[in-house]
């Protein structure tokens, strides 16, 4: 099964202040942000420090929010920790709205 089953058709997705709406749009924005991020791990320049939860909830009106951060670590070349924090909505088991902001390192 392919993330993409996970996500509404009509999605929308912050990606810092840029907005896109449309799973096809988000998913290709989100392929470009992350291909670099693979690459390193492809070659074995990078690593999980830390990937967790740090928060889940339910809105009045029945949707699901999770909240969660990612750390990779320094690579041996750039020596640059990346970390970003994802907040996402659910609704009937399916993603409706993500935010994805980068945090401080």
């Amino acid at each position: 099964m392919s993330v993409g089953a996970f996500y509404s058709d009509d999605c929308v997705l912050w990606l810092g202040t840029e907005e896109m709406i449309g799973k096809t749009a988000a998913f290709q924005r989100m392929a470009s942000v992350l291909e670099p991020i693979y690459t390193l791990f492809e070659m074995g320049m990078a690593f999980v420090e830390s990937f967790r939860a740090t928060g889940n909830l339910q809105d009045s009106v029945g949707n699901f929010i999770t909240d969660w951060e990612a750390v990779l670590g320094r690579t041996q070349l750039t020596s640059i920790t990346f970390r970003w924090r994802t907040v996402r909505a659910w609704k009937d088991r399916v993603v409706i709205a993500e935010r994805i902001e980068s945090l401080p390192s």
